[in-house]
This record gives C-alpha cells, structure tokens and sequence, in this order.
C-alpha cells in the first residue's frame, strides 16, 4: 500500500504535459504491438493513451518500425536517435547512447511452456513443473534431442522446440539463455522452427484432442500466453537458485502448481516480487533525447504510465506493473481508474 500510495492517482494529475503531437514507436512486431490493440472496457490500449489528458492539448500517436533481421535489432532506438521519433518504448536498451536518457514503466518477461492435459500430466508432473537455463540452452541448440536425455520418467519422444516469431522475444532469450554466443545463436536458428504463439499453441491442441504427446517446447512473450490453458508454464532455474514461477494462484497466494486447472484464468496472475528475480524477466523502458531544445514528450509519457491508472492499464493488456498492486485495488479501485 505504501508504494501504491505514493504514485499520482490519475494521468490527469501529471503536470506539465507538453502541447502538441508526439509520434513514439516500439519493435514491430512486439510486445507494445500486440498490447496496444488490446482491449480494456470498451476502449483500446492505444485509444486510451491518445490523448491521456486531453485538458493539455497533448496527443501520442504510435507508429511501429520494424528491423530486418535479429542482427539489427533497435530501429526504434535509432529514429529517436535521428530525430525521427519524440520517443520509444523498447526492453532492448543496449544500443542506448549517451544521447539519450531511459525510465522504466513496467515488466515483461518471457514464459517457456510444454502441453498440458488434464488427463495427461505425464510431462509436467516429470518435470516437477520446471526447468533449468542450462537445460534449455542444450535443448533450443540440438544437443538435447529426446526428452528422457532431461529425465528417464518422461516419454521416450523428441523434442520438439519451438520459437515465437517476434525479432525482440527472440533477442531477449538469445541474450539470457544462450548468453549471445554466435556458436549457439547459430544453431537456434537453424535448428528450431519459429511459429505465431498462436499457432503454436493450436499445434499442441490439436495433438492433445488426437491422443498424442506432443513433445513440442516453446516460449513466448507473456502477454500472448497468459489467460490460456494450452501450455503449462515452467518455472525457471537458473543456477543454484531456486525455481521461480513468477505465475500464482490468487486464491493461495502460491506459486502455480501442475495440479492447478489453468482454464480457471481468473484465478491466476504475476506476483510482482517474484517477477523481480524471474529469470527470463526484464524491464520495459520509455527511451527519450536528453536534448533540453526538444519537448520532454518521452519522460511525460512515462510519468503518465506509471501513475496508479497507468499500472492498472498495463497490468490488465499483459505487462507486469513495476510494484504490486493491492488486491483490493486490483479487482475494485483499477475499474474506477480505467
């Protein structure tokens, strides 16, 4: 609660908003270009934050940018380098310069998921509902092939890996589990198959409904796998450290379990501390000039985000607020503020 209460209520209570039209942009396709279309009442993401506080005369116009390949990631970065964009919302801040300044806004994060039946919990269960950065690493590589080589109680089946087909989603896991190695970056992209989210999980489905075990592994942005009840999201160990499922049950208050029913979808949500140290997690940052003779649109905008109502908007389209929200707010107070 002392956290909650000391951010600004309303985006109508940040000061100083620029007048004027102010064009941002993120990675496409991505995470913001998924969420944005998303839906909160009757009135989407990228309606809402418009003209978030239409006393200022202030309008923010998203336009995506896409980059040709993973080897040049960062195009949103360098047309607000070039001064083509007042902005950009962006989790891959390596190509930064000292031009340019960073606020975080919210989490988001990366969810490795294997089937999950009800009547066929073989797989998860020999899992022990988790697995290791190293294990992955061998897997999304070719080295490991069969899932017996992870656990003799699993089938004796391939694996099959799979990819999402989002440049940034994939950037981010090269950069955590692979460790950006050109060997084994090598080796991800000629051996695993890259499909939509979507389509990967409807893959499994189908299997499931034809009696098969799929083998399939794969991973995606969380926004996409929330809510669904086709892939059981593992928890990560990374180490010696404990497994982290950054996913609970809002009932217990606990980390996801392989005997919970995942089609409840409102009975689970992310537990913010435990994302904090979620390994495939990382922070999402609205990136800006430090060059004073520009209008400050960029960090506005990130004050307008992480207001209360902000963080109740990002949190309901699949990013994880940047400090946990009190239940009470969460199912009450972020309706009066949407």
């Amino acid at each position: 609660y002392l956290q909650w209460s000391k951010l600004r209520r309303r985006f109508a209570d940040v000061n100083n908003v620029p007048a004027g039209q102010f064009n941002y942009t993120w990675e496409n396709p991505g995470t913001w270009t998924f969420i944005i279309k998303q839906k909160v009442g009757k009135d989407s993401l990228k309606d809402l934050l418009y003209q978030p506080k239409p006393e200022a005369q202030a309008t923010f116009k998203y336009t995506p940018v896409a980059s040709s390949n993973l080897e040049n990631l960062g195009q949103p970065i360098a047309v607000v380098q070039a001064g083509e964009k007042d902005f950009a919302i962006t989790s891959l801040t390596q190509k930064i310069s000292g031009e340019l300044d960073k606020k975080s806004v919210a989490y988001d994060g990366l969810l490795v998921y294997v089937e999950f039946s009800r009547k066929n919990d073989n797989m998860t269960d020999a899992l022990g509902g988790q697995i290791t950065i190293d294990q992955l690493r061998e897997i999304y590589t070719g080295r490991i092939t069969n899932w017996q080589q992870i656990n003799s109680k699993l089938p004796n089946l391939e694996i099959r890996p799979f990819a999402p087909t989002e440049p940034e989603a994939n950037s981010k896991f090269i950069e955590i589990v692979l460790k950006n190695d050109p060997q084994d970056q090598a080796l991800f992209a000629a051996k695993v198959t890259q499909w939509d989210t979507t389509r990967t999980q409807n893959q499994i489905r189908q299997e499931i409904l034809n009696g098969q075990t799929t083998g399939i592994i794969g991973f995606g942005m969380i926004s996409k796998i929330k809510g669904q009840c086709t892939g059981y999201p593992l928890a990560i160990v990374d180490g010696k450290k404990p497994a982290i499922n950054p996913q609970f049950q809002q009932r217990e208050r606990r980390p996801l379990k392989t005997s919970d029913n995942l089609c409840q979808h409102d009975d689970y949500f992310f537990d913010v501390n435990a994302f904090q140290s979620y390994p495939l997690g990382y922070p999402i940052f609205v990136v800006y000039p430090k060059d004073n003779s520009r209008p400050v649109a960029g960090s506005t905008f990130a004050e307008i985000l992480t207001t209360r109502q902000g963080q109740c908007l990002l949190s309901k389209v699949g990013l994880v607020p940047l400090q946990p929200i009190p239940d009470d707010v969460n199912k009450y107070g972020c309706k009066s503020l949407s």
